[in-house]
């Protein structure tokens, strides 16, 4: 395999975290020969100084990180107020947009893996579904309450089989190191004709490809439609849809002509996105050159990067594929 190494700055500080490392060939058709799609990097706190080099299956078209970080090494990338920030009042249009996928199902068992304090859950319960989640550490950080198994997935058997009418798992494949066993262990939690709902990154997204704003190195893989319905047949699941869903994670691509009237290179999109978690007034502060001529991009990028454009180019940040078990 040809692969570029991810060698952490050896200038980097001693609260930096320097990963462990590892390669991988893909996890949907088991090849080796890849095509490198981009650099990205740690941008949301800047725990690491390592460029993650993203790659596609030359095979199944399958987009993942390569080489990773081992197992060992993620904890670090998910300090406390990751699960934190999506408890936010502002999360609740994204509830209730998830809740959507719902509406025409007859009620009964939901689980929602990766379900984080349970937040979401609440809104299926209140609406008549008996809800499940589970979640890594959940018995620590569950506010409501609600019936949350402490356990990484999948899981060790803990919560059965053939048992679920429902499987859920927002923004959660993407996470795993074997998204093929995860989707595995959910079908065998579904009853025949049950439904597994996972929300997922787009690999065709601008936000991804051109926006650079995947959130490296917590996603390691990055779907499509072809993907998604290969994992399907792999598993036992029929791919009944896949929705674009713009609205969230800076789905537009936001972000795409800031960035290059900032600069290319990566050390120059990485000085970009510490210049935008700023407040604005100290982005005119410090530069006020370079505020403006972003502001003015802001601007452009707003106008033309709206919700039906995107979706009329299947270019979402992020998907939702809704499958039936078989």
């Amino acid at each position: 395999m040809s692969c570029q190494s991810a060698e952490p700055n050896a200038a980097a500080g001693p609260n930096l975290i320097r990963p462990t490392l590892e390669e991988t060939v893909c996890n949907l058709c088991g090849g080796s020969n890849t095509q490198k799609l981009y650099l990205g990097f740690e941008h949301r706190y800047f725990h690491d100084e390592t460029a993650w080099q993203v790659v596609r299956c030359k095979a199944c078209s399958l987009a993942y990180v390569n080489p990773r970080p081992a197992m060992s090494s993620m904890a670090a990338y998910y300090p406390t107020r990751y699960d934190d920030e999506r408890a936010e009042a502002t999360q609740d249009l994204r509830y209730k947009f998830q809740l959507g996928f719902l509406r025409d199902l007859p009620k009964g068992k939901l689980l929602d893996v990766g379900c984080a304090r349970g937040d979401w859950m609440l809104f299926p319960q209140r609406e008549g579904w008996e809800v499940f989640g589970i979640e890594p550490g959940g018995a620590d950080k569950n506010p409501h309450g609600l019936p949350i198994v402490s356990s990484a997935f999948p899981d060790p058997g803990l919560l059965g089989s053939s048992q679920y009418d429902v499987v859920t798992a927002w923004a959660v494949i993407e996470h795993l190191h074997d998204p093929m066993g995860a989707i595995k262990r959910v079908r065998a939690l579904l009853r025949p004709g049950g439904r597994a709902i996972f929300m997922v990154p787009n690999m065709n997204s601008v936000a991804s490809r051109f926006a650079f704003a995947e959130d490296l190195p917590r996603h390691l893989y990055f779907f499509s439609e072809k993907t998604l319905r290969t994992y399907g047949e792999a598993t036992g699941l029929r791919l009944d849809r896949v929705d674009q869903c713009p609205q969230f994670f800076n789905g537009l691509g936001q972000g795409i002509l800031r960035l290059r009237a900032y600069g290319s290179s990566i050390n120059e999109r990485r000085d970009w996105f510490r210049f935008i978690q700023k407040p604005i007034r100290a982005r005119f502060s410090c530069s006020p050159r370079r505020a403006v001529i972003d502001t003015a991009c802001a601007a452009v990028e707003k106008a033309v990067l709206r919700p039906a454009l995107i979706k009329a180019l299947k270019a979402s940040g992020h998907i939702v594929a809704v499958f039936t078990a078989i």
